[in-house]
């Protein structure tokens, strides 16, 4: 259908051409329609062309379309402008494509500018770059949308269904601008809030990202919209269902078809929304139009796509366009209809400037005017190309029916169901089915529920009896229909904590209810504000408490009193602090009375008792006595502050104590009082307590605001399995330990504690009251009846009867006497009693602080009194005279006036300083200085005043052995301190010894020497690099030379460098970054490793299920724990403490994994030569690691570890701290991995991995880092392995690793060679483990074929 411009220069063919051309002219005269179709997708070409040729049937030959298709990469966009200038090079007057993305915009953009007019196909495509928001009144489009907008649908399909929040996820980056649109067609009123918006690039990101909203909010509905691939769609609906989702309501904004859902069930309340377009009438036509198609359809082929049917009415488009062409543009249709003497195009891509197509927007204008009754109902276009006045058929899918048409839209009328009320009846109808059969979840408690015959053990009402049982049949019997109900028992036999290894987020009662295993849980189940959040709970049908259980002969433990219980009225605290203040008392008086002695005037020779410490402590103890010490009673005025100070704080502590002391108590005869209050259990150490795990008591002791019985907890998480499983195993430790005590439900001690053997008492009171009631979903239709059932029951005395026949006098077997010392179920009793506790610190430091201030105020007052006794100074004659002659001249300036008051003040100071004689100021003269000079010589003499520098010239320059001189000696910091030998890294030096730089340039000139030397250490350890290295440590220690000692070393290294601990990767960045950036295909320093995620399994297969190629397969992990530095840091202990921890957290696997932890030292022969055999062990002899310096203390902290069918392995400080391995016979991917992250969850959540944001998890060697997976097999290619250097070629293309039989620095043994996954970071677990799959497979298939 290409338009020839007249007025165009045309390039003349040769005359060979024209002469073939005039023979085969019948032939060619046809327009020519060209066409761009994703690569990989040959029945949509096969079908477009042969819908070409259908709709050209009927037409003249000149009118005919000839298809001119091709393929291109959906994301080169290079590649796609090329393909389509090439057509446009070849004469087509339009194009058709049923591709988006790239694809789309690319050939949207080129017939923009060409004028060609482009016709897209795609069923999901969002049109929103040319919506008629954005183009003007005038504006037309060269483009032709075949796809109708589901936005303004969508929004009605969400007001109607009254959604106030949604949860929106697509694939494609214009998906937000198609949730604007949809939220553009919303009211204010409507209310819709946004929750959540998530793009996914596969099944598994949208399946991840819905459990996480289902872990945070469980057993609520949840608004879905999928703006995503029906295919991709289908899947996650499915998976969703699978997981028991009860109230997921899912709107994929898509068309397609009912038939296309037929193996998709929705679960229990959920629905499924979506739209069809195509007119089933046509589905005959369109399989009629398949018979053409030669390409073999896939198992998602077998029905009719939308995509086909607006392939259809695009054909039925052109065909009409052909006809209109005719009888309305006669001049257009003569270029375009005309014989193809002129072959070459006369639009190009290539000419500067673009000439458009002249006639395009003709045929663009002419397309817009076209409407017809096609596949996809009626189909008309306005002027911007986009479909009008079409209608959606509006499809729903229900847990009791097929996907089925429920209403019809259209942009007149909106939404309309076909009948409403047909619709919201099956809704309710499907809730009413729902509980018609329900199944009931309680738990073996006596007296609660328990069996009349142990031989008849299963879950039937008739098996059982007790309270439960009894509450059980009276309320299905007063439901209304009577509906039919079975019993079962709860499968892991806990009432209910949250967990996270369960897939609703709970365990026992509450899990079963959230996973839809049971409809209600009816047991003495407590209420609690947690379980609250995510079930219903029912009236409550019987009150109990929290309560403390013992030994009934515990009598004289329970009076936690001890000789020295008189100490208790006070805090140990307290005590401390008072011993201390006697303490600094006595020696402040010690200090102030020698120091006034010192400087009495004259000097006072005190009784020697006074200057002995113990004289300060008794005088200070007597204050206690009114004693006193009369020979060295204090006189001065500090000591007398201090004395009354220390008398006043005595009698403020004496007060307290007496009075704590008739609160407390303390000399009560023994067994008389037993703890009235458990909180005094807090302030002993002789018994220990402890609660059930998951239990309403735990979950108070967790969540309380109270600051002791937080502390309880505390204590009871430090005693040793105080966290007890059951209440039966509580109630048999009770039994067999008298001072142990277990706060559990009251009703079940009121029951142990009055039946055979009476061996048991309740003590205290209670901690909490609490309530039983029935839990349900908070969606089950019959809640509000059980309420209601509930109410009446306590009401007519139902409830009341129950409890008294299983828990009324008449059903003990113990003396009334002995039952329990505080009754537990005594609604509105007592005023709590006082809790028996010392007196803390912060009630009684203020009179600590009154006594502080006390002593600094005497100490002040001290100084100020040594300050005022000091004697004058005596002055030196040479002062005195200078003071005379001072004095002259003042008096011979006063003009001869004599002040009398002055001659006074001389006679008085001269009288005082009793100057000496003329010969005596002489000799003092002289002696003055002569002794400043033999201070002076004795100083020199003595060293002791010089500086450090001139006592080392002294010292060596003397000598004649060519001691130092000041200017070579070295510096204070390069003195070498003494180095923990027993390992090599120490903090203790922060300098590089010269030793360690010397070796580092020797190898640097070894490293650089070996031209055969092709290790990457080699490549990135320029100059540069090692002397901005050299000099550095990490906070460990380790230098350099640590890192690369080993590639220097070992010149055959292919990398040549370790980590010997995980700060190297930080301190020696500009070595390491390369390293990984190179080894790891493009791990740049900007980049960061994503989130661990081992993905979905079932992607996974048998590589080789013929088992022709795989003799096994293996993936491993390696992890290092955090906490620990690694191997060339770990010290001999911290090597045997590693071992400790990982064989513990090892014998505790169970299942699969369960095997034995075998160490190495002191392995006997018998099992060495077994795990020699199993080719399990592994030896000392590595020498890459030796020089790493990694095998220290060999074999200290090494051990084994495999389960008993011998696929699963553990190595405990090999080269990382573990190396966790699991391997098989044959091909089996799938099992294989599965087993590893099975045990990997398992370690993890006893031992912490170590792990950094950016590199992932760490470990010793940098190949290593990130995801640590290594997935392996040993496979026999003996035709492509016969050209190695073909095989690694292959290898690098999936990136892939080649080494021998038996690893790394191997040869093949046989023709076997192993291959496994080479990148280990910037990707996942599982892409790690899907990129080895999928080149495994790509090796065999062309192995095959070499065949």
């Amino acid at each position: 259908m290409r338009l020839q411009a007249k007025n165009v220069e045309m390039h003349r063919p040769g005359f060979g051409f024209i002469v073939l051309l005039v023979l085969l002219g019948p032939a060619l005269a046809a327009v020519k329609i060209g066409g761009i179709i994703a690569a990989g997708q040959p029945r949509t070409k096969e079908l477009l062309e042969e819908i070409l040729k259908e709709r050209s049937s009927g037409l003249p030959t000149k009118n005919r379309m000839h298809p001119e298709l091709a393929y291109v990469e959906p994301n080169a966009t290079f590649g796609i402008s090329n393909t389509a200038c090439a057509q446009v090079g070849q004469g087509v007057s339009s194009i058709v494509s049923p591709c988006t993305g790239i694809v789309h915009a690319t050939l949207q953009s080129l017939a923009s500018r060409l004028a060609i007019p482009y016709i897209n196909t795609a069923p999901d495509l969002v049109d929103t770059t040319f919506n008629t928001k954005q183009l003007g009144e005038s504006e037309k489009s060269i483009t032709i949308v075949m796809a109708p907008s589901t936005a303004k649908a969508t929004a009605d399909l969400i007001r109607k269904n009254q959604w106030k929040d949604i949860y929106f996820i697509y694939d494609k980056p214009e998906g937000l601008e198609e949730l604007e649109l949809i939220l553009s067609h919303l009211l204010e009123e409507d209310e819709v809030q946004v929750k959540g918006i998530h793009q996914v690039t596969s099944n598994t990101s949208a399946m991840t990202y819905l459990q996480e909203k289902e872990n945070a909010a469980w057993d609520v509905e949840k608004h879905i919209i999928l703006a995503i691939d029906v295919k991709m769609a289908k899947r996650i609906i499915q998976h969703s269902y699978s997981k028991r989702r009860a109230y997921y309501h899912f709107v994929v904004p898509r068309f397609t078809v009912r038939h296309f859902w037929s193996e998709v069930r929705a679960f229990d309340q959920s629905t499924v929304a979506t739209f069809q377009i195509v007119e089933e009438t046509e589905f005959k036509t369109m399989k009629g139009m398949r018979a053409g198609v030669s390409t073999p359809k896939n198992s998602e082929d077998e029905h009719i796509h939308e995509e086909e049917a607006l392939l259809m009415d695009a054909g039925q488009l052109l065909s009409d366009t052909m006809v209109a062409l005719s009888g309305k543009q006669p001049l257009a249709a003569e270029d375009i209809f005309k014989e193809l003497s002129q072959i070459t195009a006369a639009v190009t891509c290539y000419r500067s400037p673009l000439e458009e197509y002249p006639q395009g927007q003709t045929i663009a204008d002419v397309m817009r005017k076209i409407h017809f009754k096609g596949s996809t109902g009626q189909v008309r276009f306005n002027d911007h190309g986009r479909r009008t006045g079409y209608t959606l058929d509006v499809l729903e899918l229900t847990s009791d029916a097929d996907m089925e048409r429920v209403g019809k839209w259209n942009e007149q009328e909106g939404l309309a169901f076909s009948n409403e009320h047909e619709r919201n009846s099956k809704r309710a109808r499907i809730k009413q089915e729902l509980s018609k059969s329900i199944i009931i979840s309680t738990i073996i408690e006596r007296p609660f529920l328990f069996f009349k015959n142990t031989n008849e053990t299963n879950p039937h009402i008739d098996n059982v009896d007790g309270y439960i049982k009894d509450l059980i049949v009276r309320l299905m019997k007063d439901i209304p229909g009577r509906p039919q109900f079975n019993i079962h028992f709860v499968k892991d036999g806990k009432f209910g904590y949250k967990d996270s290894q369960q897939a609703s987020g709970w365990n026992g009662f509450i899990g079963e209810i959230l996973r839809k295993d049971a409809h209600m849980a009816i047991a003495p189940l407590m209420i609690t504000s947690e379980r609250s959040k995510v079930v219903h709970f029912s009236q409550p049908f019987m009150a109990t408490a929290i309560g403390a259980v013992a030994r009934n002969d515990a009598d004289d433990l329970l009076n936690i009193r001890t000789p020295f219980t008189f100490l208790r009225p006070l805090d140990w605290k307290i005590w401390l602090l008072f011993l201390g203040a006697y303490g600094t008392v006595a020696i402040v008086l010690l200090l102030i009375n020698l120091i006034n002695l010192a400087v009495a005037t004259p000097p006072v020779d005190p009784p020697t008792p006074c200057r002995h410490f113990y004289n300060s402590l008794w005088y200070a103890f007597g204050m206690f006595m009114s004693e006193e010490c009369n020979n060295c009673r204090p006189k001065s005025l500090g000591s007398r502050v201090i004395a009354c100070s220390w008398w006043f704080f005595i009698l403020c502590v004496l007060s307290i104590y007496t009075a704590q002391l008739w609160i407390n108590d303390p000399f009560a005869p023994t067994g008389e009082k037993l703890p009235r209050c458990l909180k005094e259990l807090l302030y002993q150490d002789r018994i220990e307590y402890g609660l059930i795990r998951g239990s309403a008591t735990e979950d108070f002791f967790q969540n309380t605001d109270d600051s002791e019985y937080k502390a309880m907890y505390r204590r009871i998480l430090s005693f040793n399995d105080s966290v007890i499983e059951s209440y039966p195993k509580a109630i048999d430790r009770v039994r067999n330990n008298s001072k142990f005590i277990v706060f559990a439900d009251s009703n079940f001690i009121r029951y142990t504690s009055a039946h055979t053997p009476c061996d048991t008492i309740q003590v205290g009171t209670d901690l909490r009251r609490g309530q039983y009631a029935v839990a349900m979903s908070k969606h089950f239709a019959l809640s509000k009846k059980i309420d209601d059932i509930i109410s009446s029951l306590r009401d007519e005395g139902f409830l009341a009867e129950l409890e008294d026949r299983w828990f009324g006098a008449h059903a003990l077997d113990c003396p009334a006497d002995n039952l329990v010392i505080a009754p537990s179920l005594a609604y509105g009793g007592e005023k709590p009693l006082d809790i028996m506790k010392p007196l803390e610190v912060r009630r009684v430091l203020g009179w600590f602080i009154v006594l502080g201030l006390g002593l600094i105020i005497a100490l002040f007052i001290t100084i100020c009194e040594v300050y005022c006794k000091k004697p004058k100074k005596q002055r030196t004659p040479e002062e005195i005279v200078e003071r005379q002659t001072a004095r002259e001249a003042k008096k011979s300036r006063s003009k001869g006036k004599k002040d009398k008051a002055e001659e006074v003040e001389t006679q008085q100071l001269t009288a005082h300083e009793a100057p000496i004689g003329n010969s005596q100021m002489d000799d003092a003269t002289r002696m003055g200085v002569g002794i400043a000079n033999a201070a002076d010589d004795a100083t020199l003499k003595k060293g002791g005043c010089l500086p450090r520098e001139m006592k080392i010239d002294e010292e060596y320059l003397d000598g004649d052995d060519g001691g130092f001189r000041r200017s070579e000696l070295p510096p204070i910091a390069d003195v070498e301190p003494f180095t923990d030998t027993d390992s090599r890294c120490t903090t203790t030096n922060i300098m590089v010894d010269q030793a360690i730089k010397d070796k580092l340039e020797a190898g640097f000139a070894k490293l650089q020497g070996a031209a055969d030397c092709k290790s990457l250490l080699k490549k990135y350890l320029t100059r540069e690099v090692l002397d901005q290295l050299k000099d550095k440590k990490t906070g460990m220690g380790a230098s350099l030379l640590d890192v690369v000692q080993s590639g220097m070393e070992n010149l055959d290294s292919g990398v040549g460098v370790y980590a010997p601990d995980a700060e190297s990767y930080k301190t020696f960045a500009p070595l390491f970054d390369p390293i990984i950036d190179d080894y790891h295909q493009g791990f740049k320093p900007t980049d960061k490793h994503p989130p661990s995620d081992f993905g979905d399994l079932n992607q996974l297969v048998n590589v080789d299920p013929e088992g022709k190629f795989v003799i096994s397969t293996r993936v491993r992990c390696g992890r290092s724990l955090q906490g620990y530095p690694f191997n060339p840091c770990l010290t001999e202990a911290q090597y045997k403490e590693m071992e400790e921890k990982v064989s513990t957290t090892l014998k505790g696997l169970d299942g699969e994994l369960k095997g034995t932890y075998y160490p190495l030292t002191g392995m006997d022969k018998a099992t060495q030569q077994q795990l020699i055999d199993d080719h399990f062990l592994f030896k000392e002899g590595d020498r890459f690691l030796q020089a790493a310096n990694a095998c220290r203390y060999w074999p200290s902290g090494r051990g084994i570890y495999h389960n008993d069918a011998k696929t699963f392995l553990v190595w405990c400080n090999e080269e990382d701290h573990l190396r966790i391995i699991s391997m098989q016979k044959g091909g089996d991917l799938k099992q294989v991995f599965g087993r590893l992250v099975t045990a990997v969850k398992a370690i993890e959540a006893k031992l912490p991995f170590s792990r950094d944001d950016r590199l992932g998890y760490l470990t010793f060697c940098p190949t290593n880092l990130g995801t640590t997976i290594r997935a392996s097999v040993h496979i026999a290619l003996p035709k492509l392995a016969a050209d190695r250097a073909k095989l690694e070629d292959i290898a690098s293309k999936y990136s892939l690793q080649v080494r021998g039989t038996r690893g790394e620095h191997t040869e093949s043994e046989g023709g076997v060679y192993d291959i496994s996954n080479k990148r280990r970071m910037g990707l996942t677990e599982f892409q790690a483990v899907k990129e080895m799959q999928d080149g495994i497979l790509e090796m065999i298939k062309l192995e095959k074929a070499a065949g």
